[in-house]
C-alpha cells in the first residue's frame, strides 16, 4: 500500500520544520544575548601600587604586626582610592517632639565613605 501526501499534510511538514527552525533561532539568539550582557558587565582588573605611613603612639595597644597589617590595609585602600575614586553618601535625622507641653529636637548626622574598588589579590609579599 503506497501512502501519498496531501496538501494538507505538506502544509503540516512546512509548518513544523519552521516551528523547529523558529526554536532553534530563538535559542541562539537567547545564548548570544546571555553571553554579551555577562560580557559587558565584567569589570576591569588594574594592578595598583600604594603607600600609607602608620605612626604608632607610645600609648597604641597593638603590636608592630598588628601595626604592619593595618599600614597594609590602609595602603590598599588608598591606592583604590586613588585609582578609582571613592563613593560618598549621608543622612541627616531631624526629630522634634512634644510631650506634656515640653518641646524637645533631637538631631543626627552621619557621613560614610567608601571605595569604588576591590582588592583581588597581592601579585607579591607587600
Amino acid at each position: 500500500m503506497k501512502k501519498c501526501l496531501t496538501l494538507h499534510g505538506i502544509i503540516n511538514l512546512i509548518f513544523m520544520y519552521m516551528r523547529a527552525l523558529t526554536e532553534r533561532i530563538f535559542d541562539v539568539i537567547t545564548f548570544i544575548t546571555v553571553f554579551v550582557a555577562f560580557s559587558a558587565s565584567a569589570q576591569k582588573t588594574v594592578s595598583l601600587n600604594g603607600k600609607y605611613s602608620y605612626v604608632l603612639g607610645d600609648n597604641d595597644n597593638v603590636t608592630i604586626r598588628e601595626a604592619k597589617i593595618k599600614c597594609v590595609e590602609l595602603a590598599k585602600a588608598e591606592a583604590l582610592k586613588t585609582a578609582l575614586g571613592t563613593i560618598v553618601s549621608s543622612d541627616f535625622i531631624n526629630s522634634d517632639r512634644v510631650v506634656n507641653d515640653e518641646f524637645s529636637s533631637y538631631c543626627q548626622s552621619e557621613a560614610l565613605s567608601s571605595v569604588k574598588g576591590e582588592w583581588l589579590g597581592d601579585e607579591r609579599d607587600p
